[in-house]
């Protein structure tokens, strides 16, 4: 008997974590995140910049990531990419998750603060710079199982 009660625990023990590991974050759910550094219009293409998550993401009534989560972006474009697209263009590309980073794509970054810019966080012909946090919004281009 005294053999039984650690398989037992062991396989409630998995059963748990797979449980819990369900969760799915489904595509096109919007991602709200402030930057934690600023980002130039002059940033190289591929810079990363890291930001954090402002608000808890809840699916189906369930917190499935907390407000203050780490999240990893890049640069996609900028004014400093010959030929220029006179744009800046950021995505999220990571978000850390229980210490591990879990790959994302995003789409449609834009910047939420009282001065609203046409969707994608792009200005034209000049420079331009997010300081520290800066709040965008991302939304996700493919579900995240977690």
């Amino acid at each position: 008997m005294s053999r039984a009660i650690p398989a037992v625990a062991i396989a409630v023990w998995i059963s748990a974590a797979s449980f819990s590991a369900a969760a799915t974050i489904p595509a096109g759910t919007q991602l709200i995140a402030r930057t934690v550094e600023p980002i130039s219009s002059h940033e190289r293409v591929g810079a990363p910049f890291k930001a954090e998550l402002e608000q808890d993401v809840v699916i189906k009534g369930k917190v499935l990531l907390r407000a203050g989560t780490q999240v990893t972006g890049v640069v996609e474009t900028s004014l400093g990419t010959r030929p220029s697209s006179g744009a800046l263009t950021v995505n999220l590309k990571a978000i850390s998750i229980n210490g591990r980073n879990v790959p994302v794509q995003t789409t449609s970054a834009y910047r939420l603060d009282r001065f609203k810019t046409k969707r994608g966080v792009s200005v034209s012909g000049r420079e331009w710079n997010f300081p520290y946090r800066t709040r965008i919004a991302f939304q996700l281009a493919q579900p995240i199982n977690l």
